[in-house]
C-alpha cells in the first residue's frame, strides 16, 4: 500500500541526529531520502556511540537508530564532479534538508537560491543552533548547550543541585518535529499553490517553545521558578508531584487527592496538608511527610 510521501523524493545533506531524525521520519511515512555523506567518514554519527558499544566492532547503533529508510551516496562537496552530481538530483527532488552553519551551504554552491534556479518546486529546508542571523548565529549548536542555554537545566533537580541536563537529546528531538510538521506543511502549500519555499529551523527556539507554559506564568507574575529541596518533578508545582521510594521500588504520584492517599497509607496525618495553596507553600514539609514510615 503506498505512504503518505509515496513519489515524494528527499536529498538529505543532514548529520548527527535533529536533521537525520526527521528525514528518518519522513521516509518512515514513505518518502525517497537519499542521504550525502562526506567522503571517507560519512556522517560524525558513524563514528559516535553509546558504552563504547560497537554492532560488529564497526557499526554505531546511535546512528542507525536516526537513519533506517534512506540511501547513501558519499561525495566530496567541494569538487565539480560532485556539484555536477547534485544538481541533478536536486532537479528531481522535492525537498532539500540540511543542518550546517549559517551560509555553509550557500558557500558550496547547495543552497536555496541555487537549488530554486535548478527547480522552482524545490522545498529547502535549513537546520542551525541559533537561526539564520543574530550574535549567536555562527556558533555551533548542540543539544546540550541548548539545554543550558535556554534553562531548561533550571528546571529539574533539588534546590541546592546544579542545572540538570535531560537524559536524551530532548532538543534535537523536538527540533526534528518541527522539521517534520514544517516540511509536512510546505508541501501542502505547494500543492495548493505549486510554489516551494525555505524554511528555517533552530533548536534554540525549539526547546523555547516548548517552555511555553513556564515563561507565561514568569512573565504574567514576575515570580521565577525555584526549584524545592524535595525534587518535586516541576518546580512550579505543589506536594506531592514527584516519584518516592517504597519497600520494593519506587512509586510515581501524580495528581492523586490528599485524602486518597491518606487513606491508601494509613497516615491520617496527611490531611492536614489538604489544601492547594498548603501544598505548594509547605510543599518540601508535604513531601517528607510521604517519605517518612507511617
Amino acid at each position: 500500500m503506498d505512504k503518505a510521501l509515496s513519489g515524494i523524493k528527499i536529498l538529505d545533506f543532514t548529520h548527527l541526529l535533529q536533521g537525520p531524525f526527521a528525514t528518518q521520519m519522513l521516509g518512515d511515512l514513505g518518502a525517497d531520502v537519499i542521504k550525502i555523506e562526506r567522503r571517507g567518514t560519512g556522517d560524525s554519527y558513524r563514528a559516535w556511540t553509546f558504552l563504547k558499544y560497537w554492532l560488529g566492532g564497526t557499526e554505531s547503533p546511535c546512528y542507525m537508530a536516526f537513519n533506517r529508510n534512506k540511501r547513501s551516496l558519499a561525495l566530496d562537496l567541494k569538487s565539480a564532479e560532485a556539484k555536477e552530481i547534485v544538481y541533478k538530483l536536486a532537479a528531481e527532488c522535492d525537498i532539500v534538508v540540511e543542518n550546517f552553519r549559517p551560509g555553509i551551504m550557500a558557500k558550496l554552491g547547495f543552497g536555496y537560491e541555487n537549488f530554486k534556479q535548478i527547480n522552482p518546486r524545490i522545498i529547502y529546508c535549513s537546520s542551525t543552533g541559533y537561526g539564520q542571523d543574530g550574535p549567536y548565529a555562527d556558533r555551533p549548536g548542540q543539544d546540550l548547550m541548548i539545554q543550558s542555554l535556554s534553562g531548561l537545566m533550571t528546571l529539574t533537580g533539588r534546590k541546592e543541585d546544579p542545572p540538570m541536563p535531560l537524559g536524551t537529546g530532548i532538543a534535537d528531538q523536538l527540533g526534528a518535529y518541527n522539521i517534520v510538521y514544517g516540511l509536512l506543511s510546505a508541501l501542502y502549500y505547494r500543492e495548493k499553490t505549486g510554489k516551494g519555499q525555505k524554511l528555517e529551523i533552530n533548536l534554540f527556539q525549539c526547546l523555547l517553545t516548548h517552555q511555553l507554559q513556564e515563561f507565561a506564568v514568569t512573565l504574567n507574575s514576575g515570580k521565577l521558578f525555584e526549584r524545592p529541596q524535595s525534587g518535586i518533578a516541576h518546580p512550579g508545582q505543589s506536594a506531592p508531584f514527584g516519584i518516592y521510594r517504597t519497600a520494593d521500588g519506587y512509586m510515581c504520584i501524580s495528581v492523586n487527592p490528599i485524602p486518597v492517599l491518606a487513606e491508601v497509607l494509613g497516615d491520617e496525618g496527611l490531611i492536614a496538608y489538604d489544601d492547594p495553596q498548603t501544598l505548594y507553600d509547605k510543599r518540601d514539609e508535604c513531601s517528607s511527610a510521604f517519605r517518612q514510615p507511617s
